[in-house]
């Protein structure tokens, strides 16, 4: 795999494979797909445009991290996912000083990882870590946060004219595989499920959100090979730029860190970057990847019973009695149907998976 760094005016750009990604001294990141040899990105770089990481900390947002580019780092790896290169940035942020207030400082460490056998991926972490004097709330995390313009590509679009992939589980009848993005788009893409949180949908899904054009596509994804209590947001902006994002808000309740003292540090989860040609199933390949180097099981072909007639109890809802059940599987039998499943209801309920 080809990986270089070099700088363009006061950035620098690290190439591995075919993605790029274009970082700011205010880490401001442009990921880009690497094309005959050009970078081809939706992201804007824009003044005034918020880090890639950043977080609200003790109520404030800590946005105005400056790079420390005398501290970058660069090493091997050969874990589990691969073998590639890890760069470490090291950046600050000193804010929100005034009046009566102690200024709030946090230092960042942003690990960027490449693999050889991930050539569109770029997976990350950030740790934040309290350098001022008084405890803060961990109120959000923000990773990956990016701003996409498809004027940029093809001048003639309107900013926000995406495809979308947004993989969040809302409610039946509402699609997750083609989302035409419009100037109000708003959506949350909670992955987890909350009775009071309506918005947030049924719980679960695929933790990846994918924009694309006929030109190339960027998806921002959970790099963990299990389900995390995060949210994928996708929103059209007032001057039409569209926003996306991973959004982590610690809970007490699951024994999540919330608060840290003078010292103390939290990390984001892993996360990933994904730049693409066609739609969005080139997208999900790279992340079925990403899933399969940390041990998930996921075939790359479905064996013959996938395509053997079934079939399930849906149509008795959630409200249904075992003579239902073994009524059904009688009748199923005379038409040659030898296998049944349970559907919605077979659970105690929602979050509690017990039969």
């Amino acid at each position: 795999m080809e990986f270089k760094t070099t700088r363009k005016e006061n950035n620098r750009v690290i190439q591995a494979g075919r993605i790029s990604l274009e970082i700011s001294d205010r880490l401001v990141i442009k990921p880009a797909l690497i094309v005959d040899g050009h970078p081809l990105s939706l992201v804007s770089s824009q003044s005034g445009t918020r880090p890639a990481f950043h977080a609200r900390l003790g109520g404030f947002w800590i946005d105005d991290f400056h790079l420390d580019w005398q501290r970058v780092e660069m090493s091997e790896i050969d874990n589990k996912i691969g073998q590639g290169r890890l760069i470490t940035l090291y950046a600050d942020a000193e804010q929100h000083g005034e009046n009566f207030y102690h200024s709030v400082r946090i230092g960042l460490k942003l690990s960027l990882y490449f693999y050889q056998n991930l050539p569109e991926v770029a997976i990350s972490q950030a740790e934040f870590t309290n350098q001022g004097e008084q405890a803060l709330s961990i109120d959000c995390l923000v990773s990956n946060f990016c701003r996409l313009d498809r004027r940029l590509v093809e001048p003639n679009s309107a900013s926000w004219q995406f495809a979308s992939y947004m993989g969040a589980a809302y409610r039946w009848g509402h699609d997750y595989s083609l989302i035409w993005i419009d100037s109000e788009t708003s959506r949350e893409n909670f992955m987890g499920t909350e009775p009071e949180r309506p918005t947030g949908g049924e719980g679960g899904g695929t933790p990846l959100v994918d924009l694309w054009t006929p030109r190339c596509g960027l998806a921002v994804a959970s790099a963990e090979a299990s389900p995390q209590w995060i949210s994928l947001p996708v929103k059209t902006c007032r001057d039409g730029l569209v926003e996306v994002a991973i959004i982590q808000q610690p809970q007490a309740r699951f024994a999540q860190k919330t608060s840290l003292a003078p010292g103390e540090s939290c990390s984001t989860i892993h996360s990933a970057l994904i730049c693409h040609e066609l739609d969005f199933h080139d997208a999900l390949r790279s992340y079925g990847n990403i899933l399969r180097t940390q041990g998930v099981d996921i075939p790359l072909s479905s064996p013959a019973d996938c395509y053997r007639p079934y079939w399930k109890s849906w149509g008795f809802g959630l409200d249904f009695t075992l003579e239902q059940i073994y009524g059904a599987v009688a009748e199923i039998k005379e038409f040659g149907i030898e296998m049944a499943m349970l559907d919605d209801g077979w659970f105690t309920s929602y979050g509690d998976w017990q039969p």
